[in-house]
């Protein structure tokens, strides 16, 4: 694709500097910038997935075991099933 581009004199003066570095042409240097920075571009724009830890306070700052809430939660199963059957 053929096309006409103005540049910002501080843009012209890295092209210059990387055709200066090296034997490649006005053409490759500047094709090879924009892909590098049109794919910067990609991925920077993608937003990473943040991980949040979330935590309940208890009230009163106890703290419980793992066993403790899961000797709770049974507790809570029971009396919930003793109270179903109960009205059955």
């Amino acid at each position: 694709m053929r096309t006409t581009l103005t540049l910002d004199p501080d843009v012209a003066a890295l092209l210059k500097k990387a055709l200066a570095k090296g034997d490649q042409t006005f053409k490759d240097v500047v094709n090879s910038a924009l892909r590098s920075g049109l794919e910067t571009t990609e991925t920077a724009a993608k937003p990473k997935k943040r991980f949040v830890q979330r935590i309940w306070s208890t009230g009163g700052g106890v703290i419980l075991s793992p066993q403790e809430i899961k000797e709770l939660l049974l507790e809570e199963d029971i009396e919930r099933f003793n109270r179903d059957s109960g009205r059955r």
